[in-house]
């Protein structure tokens, strides 16, 4: 294969960072000078304008959301150091004594903050492991496999818009901070800034951090960043092989291409090409320059267009390209883009989570490792319902747990010591999904089983395709739809072989499979395969998150309050949302669940009484096969006066209009019924 050279020129991106993530701390300037001061209203005026919940701590520290300027004020930078300090009494108040690993994404103030926290640090002699920019999957690798370890800052706003940025509060072994653990962390920075002369006690903690520490920081980031590097390889590969060592499996992959629109993102900075090179697989990125950020951030609709983009004119030159991904800024999140034909398709982030739990669970599959184990998938508590169809056809039983990375991580762990096996996790509603052993999200490793599905030779004794194939239909037989509503999925075998239009085998008749005398023309596409598979997915309905019908304003009523209202009025207006559910399915009962933290509670007032009622809140409805097949769901938001609202319908294959229409029915019921329990 041979690519047109999209590799940037020269060695430092825009924000002054070193194209391999270096980031220089100078120990003469320090990025709060000895003259610099502000009022300590400044610095609580900013700090008050932070969102701080499990998932980390994001603001605007930039000029404005969408600036590019890698300049921070004064007072944000004098926040930056509370944030630090704070994080420094944390881990002395739980008595974690050791190193803190630091790393940044790659948005322009990255650099400018890292510098701010790892000399508060340092001087309050905690040592320091400073990364430079590193993706969050590599940074949380590294912190994994290193002894010594007291916690984790990662500098990210994560999907936000380049003007933000914040932290990430990562444990000993770099996994999110729990609920309880991530509270205090709140309520000590929140101690910090509203003390007296807080701005004395910041500088000083900046201004005097000894230079020497802050040159060897820098002087030893080149030897970090390398095994931060080498261990979220051994990570990846180890993870993707499966017991399989990686260089066995390169013969069972054909040879293809992998788009990557890094936008100027961490994993610009990463292995990816190295991981992807082992499955046969090149990598042609863009913008793999960090801060070099060209469009939208968020890997969702318009985010995706650019690699859209550079599919199509891969395949117009005849690249054999499988399928193109899209991270976010710190390279934990990110969506996918498949050929299609006759075009090409940008996926929601259901539907990656959707395909992702298929693959890993058809993979196990073909490896003989779901046998013999209870085996379990964790999701949100929005995450479509066509999971648990898919879960449930390969024998796993699904969990669910409240909204945030952290809670679906720690749901996992306790099934785990309960004797679980638990392969997969993840956020189908907020984009990603977590592989074992990671503790985080990682498009990587949704790549890599993507290229198992679509890349993978048909006839690999170890390919997934025909039990992911095989399950589809399952399901479909099922529904009643047989797996024939894509027009190639019946034009492929159980192995996604083409058949002739009359059905019978067209291979070779001497008993020759795909070798080097087997006709390529035999192969399916990626496309081919893509358009199998998405055909023959479940179909169903959800509400998108970043629709304008996702979010309601309530005002400043309490969360739990609204919630019993809704619990009050359900009982006489359930009915409405019955009649308008029967063209997809007669209800035989429905429930009511109330998520908080890892645990699922089920019924009216089954709620926490010591928690603070903003977990998530949904009605589920169940057919008479006791299957669920609709619900809806709403959560309050902790920084703004409004709640998400997200709805979940099974589809009609043979007529998807027709059920989207109860999708829109059944949303615009439980939104009314919001607003009459806010009356």
């Amino acid at each position: 294969m041979s690519l047109s050279a999209r590799e940037p020129q020269g060695d430092v991106g825009p924000a002054g960072v070193a194209i391999d993530g270096i980031v220089t701390l100078l120990p003469s300037r320090a990025p709060i000078a000895e003259h610099q001061r502000v009022y300590d209203s400044e610095i609580r005026d900013e700090a008050s304008s932070m969102i701080r919940s499990i998932s980390g701590w994001r603001g605007v520290f930039g000029d404005s959301e969408s600036s590019l300027s890698t300049g921070i004020t004064p007072p944000k930078r004098y926040v930056g150091a509370a944030m630090a300090l704070a994080f420094a009494r944390f881990l002395r108040e739980r008595e974690r004594t050791g190193t803190i690993i630091v790393g940044c994404d790659g948005r322009p103030t990255g650099p400018v903050l890292a510098d701010v926290m790892v000399r508060v640090f340092l001087s309050l002699e905690l040592p320091v492991v400073f990364l430079g920019v590193s993706s969050s999957p590599e940074t949380v690798a590294f912190a994994s496999t290193e002894s010594g370890v007291a916690g984790v800052c990662y500098i990210t706003a994560s999907h936000n818009p380049p003007g933000y940025n914040g932290a990430k509060w990562g444990d000993r072994d770099g996994s999110v901070l729990g609920a309880d653990d991530a509270r205090e962390l709140s309520e000590i920075f929140e101690a910090i800034v509203t003390q007296r002369e807080v701005g004395e006690s910041l500088r000083r903690l900046v201004v005097h951090s000894p230079p020497p520490d802050v040159e060897r920081t820098t002087a030893e980031q080149p030897a970090n960043r390398k095994r931060a590097k080498e261990a979220y390889f051994s990570l990846v590969t180890a993870r993707a092989g499966r017991g399989r060592r990686w260089e066995d499996l390169r013969p069972f992959f054909t040879e293809t291409v992998v788009v990557a629109d890094m936008n100027g993102s961490a994993r610009s900075t990463g292995v990816d090409a190295e991981v992807l090179a082992g499955l046969g697989a090149e990598l042609d990125s863009i913008d793999a320059v960090p801060g070099r950020i060209s469009h939208v951030i968020e890997p969702e609709g318009p985010g995706l267009d650019r690699c859209r983009d550079r599919i199509r004119e891969l395949l117009r030159n005849g690249a054999p390209v499988s399928l193109g991904y899209v991270p976010d800024n710190d390279g934990d999140r990110g969506n996918l883009v498949f050929p299609s034909k006759p075009s090409v398709r940008t996926l929601a982030s259901q539907d990656v989570f959707c395909l992702a739990v298929l693959a890993e669970l058809s993979w196990l599959a073909a490896g003989g490792s779901l046998s013999g184990n209870s085996v379990a998938i964790v999701a949100n508590g929005p995450t479509s319902l066509r999971v648990e169809e898919i879960a449930d056809v390969f024998g796993a039983t699904p969990f669910r747990a409240e909204v945030g990375e952290a809670n679906v991580v720690t749901k996992a762990q306790e099934l785990r010591n309960e004797g679980w096996f638990v392969p997969i996790l993840g956020e189908g509603s907020n984009g990603g999904n977590i592989t074992f052993p990671g503790t985080i999200r990682d498009p990587l490793s949704t790549v890599v089983s993507m290229l198992r599905l679509f890349a993978m030779k048909p006839d690999a004794e170890i390919a997934p395709l025909s039990y992911a194939l095989s399950a589809l239909r399952t399901i479909n037989a099922h529904t009643g739809d047989n797996g024939t509503r894509g027009r190639f999925s019946q034009g492929v075998d159980s192995s996604g072989r083409n058949r002739s239009p009359e059905g019978t085998d067209d291979r070779p008749r001497d008993g020759s499979s795909n070798g080097p005398n087997h006709a390529p023309a035999d192969i399916p596409t990626p496309a081919e395969l893509f358009d199998t598979l998405y055909s023959l997915l479940p179909v169903w309905h959800t509400t998108p998150v970043t629709a304008p019908e996702a979010k309601i304003e309530v005002g400043a009523i309490a969360h739990a309050d609204l919630k019993s209202r809704m619990e009050h009025l359900l009982p006489s207006t359930v009915d409405a949302a019955i009649r308008l559910l029967e063209p997809v399915g007669a209800a035989s009962h429905w429930e009511i669940r109330n998520f908080e933290g890892t645990t699922c509670r089920i019924g009216a007032g089954e709620r926490d009484p010591e928690g603070d009622g903003t977990g998530g809140f949904a009605v589920w409805f169940y057919d008479e096969n006791r299957k669920p097949f609709a619900f809806t769901w709403m959560r309050g938001s902790r920084t703004e006066p409004l709640f998400r609202v997200i709805s979940d319908v099974r589809g009609i294959p043979r007529d998807p209009p027709k059920s989207e229409a109860v999708l829109e029915s059944l949303h615009s019921w439980f939104r009314s019924m919001i607003r009459t329990a806010l009356e």
